[in-house]
């Protein structure tokens, strides 16, 4: 496998990730604008007298504004599911010696998103001896995964951010 095929491979993988990420921020930004219209609201219950454009104008253009922002996280959130299917279903075509393993790996680091350390935890934690030679086992997690992106390299496309439409009929 070719340098750039390897990180074409891993950048595909990575794509999940960032729409995921992506789409929480946008949540993020969607609950604190509700909750900047919500106290808006309730400032105006206060029974003073209020200028005549103040809260009421910033209210509608919050709601238009949320109304959008709530749909751009939806699209986002879609794609996210979406790229997140592919990879599965591209993951679950690895076979061969081994395949659990490599499987396992590939859906640790870019489904779960864990970190090295924690995937060898949650690969090879059970054995006696991987809390004294830890080194050794993420090095073994590393060649794992070498393999695991050999293994999917025949199923994502070729070039970063390339649609695979191989994996329609096996999605839905």
């Amino acid at each position: 496998m070719s340098i750039d095929s390897h990180e074409n491979t891993k950048a595909w993988l990575h794509r999940y990730g960032e729409l995921q990420r992506e789409a929480d921020r946008l949540w993020d930004r969607v609950d604190e604008l509700r909750a900047r219209i919500a106290a808006a609201r309730s400032t105006n219950l206060d029974g003073m007298p209020h200028g005549s454009n103040t809260d009421a104008d910033r209210i509608g253009a919050d709601l238009s504004r949320l109304e959008d922002l709530e749909q751009e996280a939806r699209e986002v959130q879609q794609e996210a599911t979406a790229s997140r299917r592919e990879i599965e279903v591209a993951i679950r075509k690895i076979s061969g010696r081994g395949w659990a393993d490599r499987r396992e790996v590939l859906r640790l680091r870019y489904i779960d998103g864990l970190k090295w350390e924690d995937a060898a935890e949650r690969l090879f934690g059970d054995d006696p001896q991987f809390w004294d030679r830890q080194d050794v086992f993420l090095r073994r997690e590393f060649k794992l995964h070498r393999a695991a992106l050999e293994a999917l390299a025949q199923f994502v496309p070729l070039q970063t951010g390339q649609e695979n439409n191989t994996f329609g009929d096996d999605i839905k």
